[in-house]
């Protein structure tokens, strides 16, 4: 299997794969509808991902843009093919895009205990600015339970010629 990426814009047609992809990736796993409701938000963007000839979404990001302001509302890439640099190009063609939309700051959260992903979140240049405490629900958990870490990542200024 050749290791390139293939990134592309995701959309309604799609939602029943991300579902799929959310459901190997998290505990508290979204549906089908609520990606369907998500995508049909105009300021919603979608990046899938594939690694070598696949044409099946490995992986994806969801970011919500509001003025000059991105919040990643999910990301996931399959774990049979995490560590590829998959999870690193979805999250730079993601922040590109925002960028040509205006946006300066790209914010997100992730497990406390999630050190893969916090070690590429680290390693795309966000920081920690926040935390939210027992947020997200581990398995067999009623309540909530893992600290939330809030990231951020100043995004340079970007026209839409590129320059």
């Amino acid at each position: 299997m050749n290791g390139s990426c293939s990134i592309r814009d995701v959309g309604m047609g799609d939602a029943c794969a991300l579902a799929s992809l959310h459901e190997k990736s998290f505990f508290d796993h979204w549906s089908t509808e609520t990606f369907q409701a998500l995508l049909t938000r105009p300021y919603v963007k979608a990046y899938g991902g594939t690694v070598g000839t696949g044409f099946d979404l490995q992986g994806f990001v969801l970011i919500q843009i509001i003025a000059d302001e991105a919040e990643i509302l999910t990301f996931c890439v399959a774990p049979d093919v995490r560590r590829r640099r998959m999870g690193g190009a979805l999250l730079s063609v993601a922040e590109r895009g925002a960028a040509l939309l205006g946006v300066s700051r790209v914010f997100l959260e992730v497990g406390e205990e999630n050190k893969a992903a916090r070690g590429l979140y680290d390693q795309q240049g966000y920081v920690v600015v926040g935390r939210r405490s027992a947020y997200y629900r581990s398995p067999g958990q009623q309540q909530a339970g893992t600290d939330a870490l809030v990231m951020r990542k100043a995004l340079p200024e970007r026209s839409p010629s590129g320059n």
